[in-house]
């Protein structure tokens, strides 16, 4: 069974400054977050998780998979294309970049284990994956 973090619906302010015409706006997002993604998973449900997403592993409180590409460019690339899904979810992988591959690690920091935004923040990465070939 999972454990669950709290019970009341987390929210989060965020205070972002522009420039525009020499004078800063400031623009108040706002982001909740719901309470099951702040579920603790157990280690049998990360693996059972898994069994849905192959090459992905669970080691040291987090989930990990390494994807191979064709050249660097192509790796930024990639991550770019992400960030805009992971910004808007407020949820940031680890990702350790090297000539030819990437290394995504997953967890939620804010509780230090894997919970079920993980899970679907790797079939995302998946799904994006597959669509680029390599």
């Amino acid at each position: 069974m999972s454990k669950t973090v709290s019970k009341v619906q987390v929210f989060i302010s965020n205070i972002h400054f522009k420039k525009e015409y020499n004078i800063y706006v400031v623009a108040k997002l706002s982001t909740y977050i719901h309470m099951e993604d702040l579920n603790i998973l157990t280690p049998e449900e990360i693996n059972k998780s898994l069994g849905q997403i192959p090459g992905w592993i669970y080691k040291d409180d987090k989930i990990s998979k390494e994807f191979v590409f064709r050249d660097f460019q192509n790796i930024v690339s990639f991550v770019q294309k992400l960030t805009p899904h992971f910004q808007k979810i407020d949820h940031h992988p680890d990702i350790h970049i090297y000539y030819t591959r990437a290394v995504f690690e997953l967890q939620r920091f804010s509780v230090g284990q894997v919970t079920p935004r993980d899970i679907e923040v790797a079939k995302y990465i998946d799904r994006e994956y597959a669509e680029i070939g390599k």
